[in-house]
């Protein structure tokens, strides 16, 4: 009879198993944060592929980061300064940006893509962060493309206006 029991009991813990980690589970409950009743906003649409942008489903305020400028003092030092503003209706937690960097090394030579990245803090609404890349490069040639957000940890109100790319500038 105990070994009935110990069965029975190991078996509903196993179907208790798989029903919870099956694809018809409850999903997670959404933690709050000091920022707001949720955490993690429900996203309808992508932020790597096509060309939908993301709505919240569930009404929630969504940040929205823009290189706002980024400028290199002195073109033979290699130093980019980047301010990274948030456009959006909620704060934008910690991302990182990328800096990508077409380096020609002579006239008529090919460029090499060369990244760099850069920890942004939390950023509130309508506020900056500035953040400095140092690459220890000699620009005079080349081209940069500086992403607000590049790794895409930060779901945003438009995921497609994160880029400022051009010839690097004085």
């Amino acid at each position: 009879m105990k070994i009935h029991a110990i069965c029975r009991a190991l078996l509903l813990g196993i179907i208790a198993l798989v029903y919870s980690t099956s694809a018809i589970s409850a999903p997670a409950p959404i933690a709050a944060s000091r920022f707001g009743a949720l955490s993690k906003p429900l996203v309808q649409g992508t932020t790597l592929k096509g060309n939908t942008a993301p709505v919240a489903l569930n009404n929630a305020l969504l940040p929205d980061l823009i290189v706002y400028w980024s400028a290199v003092g002195d073109p033979k030092n290699g130093k980019f300064e980047i301010r990274i503003k948030n456009i959006g209706a909620a704060t934008a937690a910690w991302t990182y940006v990328v800096l990508k960097v077409y380096h020609v090394s002579s006239p008529g030579a090919k460029p090499k893509e060369m990244s760099y990245h850069a920890t942004v803090p939390a950023i509130g609404i309508g506020k900056y962060a500035d953040v400095i890349i140092e690459t220890k490069l000699n620009l005079a040639l080349d081209t940069s493309c500086t992403i607000g957000d590049g790794t895409n940890r930060i779901v945003e109100s438009n995921e497609f206006n994160n880029r400022n790319c051009g010839p690097v500038d004085s």
